[in-house]
């Protein structure tokens, strides 16, 4: 009969489902009172097998294909690309910036020769003050470290000077470095003396070797230079540099 409400004691009539007891009772009422409804136990697979279903749904995860151009957002070559570009940049400005330039040291001459005799000793005593000119091509400062300098007489020393931390030279800029020599001629050369005193003697000119030494400090980096120059120096008593 349509409307009798199924046995399911015995097992055989219930259908296999994982919906509660409370589910069920609840489909046996609303069959009882209605009776167009389908026979119970196919109504009862069919909601059923939908809940299975939802509680699967639940479950699934969405899969998108390889070729969907979600995966494949636009202009992102361009990014990339950019982005080396601009590392590129950077380091190379960085690199050109920070990279140890050049620093220049040369000779700006002989500026004043204060010339001093000791007839006694047959001396001649020269205080040569010279000046070099550094030029800094960096992007950063540099420190003048230590200036070593050396006045010769036909291969014999005369004089020495040394003096550290000289100076700091501003990035992409020349500075000027003075110093003084004393210098002492005589014993072997003690001929110098006559031809410094002699009035006979018009022009007074002996030659001066010096060798100086420059160590610059910038970045962590340390060079050195050295220069070799000859001058000319009147040795009269009033005399100047030539």
């Amino acid at each position: 009969m349509l409307g009798a409400k199924p046995d399911f004691t015995d097992g055989e009539l219930m259908p296999e489902c994982p919906c509660s007891q409370a589910q069920y009772e609840e489909l046996s009422s609303l069959h009882k009172h209605n009776k167009k409804i389908s026979p119970l136990p196919s109504l009862a697979s069919a909601v059923c097998h939908f809940a299975n279903l939802s509680e699967q749904l639940n479950e699934l995860v969405a899969l998108i294909p390889h070729s969907d151009q979600r995966l494949r957002p636009q202009r992102t070559k361009q990014y990339v690309l950019l982005s080396v570009l601009l590392c590129l940049l950077a380091s190379g400005l960085v690199f050109f910036f920070l990279f140890p330039h050049s620093v220049l040291v040369d000779d700006n001459g002989i500026k004043v020769v204060k010339v001093t005799f000791n007839k006694q000793d047959s001396l001649v005593m020269l205080d040569v003050m010279a000046t070099l000119k550094i030029r800094n091509s960096n992007f950063y400062p540099v420190a003048v470290t230590n200036l070593f300098s050396q006045v010769q007489y036909m291969k014999a020393v005369v004089g020495t000077y040394m003096t550290t931390n000289v100076s700091l030279i501003p990035p992409r800029s020349e500075h000027l470095v003075n110093f003084t020599v004393k210098a002492k001629v005589g014993g072997p050369s003690s001929y110098v003396y006559f031809i410094c005193t002699v009035p006979a003697i018009l022009v007074h000119n002996i030659v001066i070797f010096m060798r100086t030494s420059v160590k610059i400090s910038y970045i962590g980096h340390m060079s050195q230079s050295t220069l070799e120059t000859q001058h000319y120096v009147d040795c009269g008593a009033n005399s100047t540099a030539v």
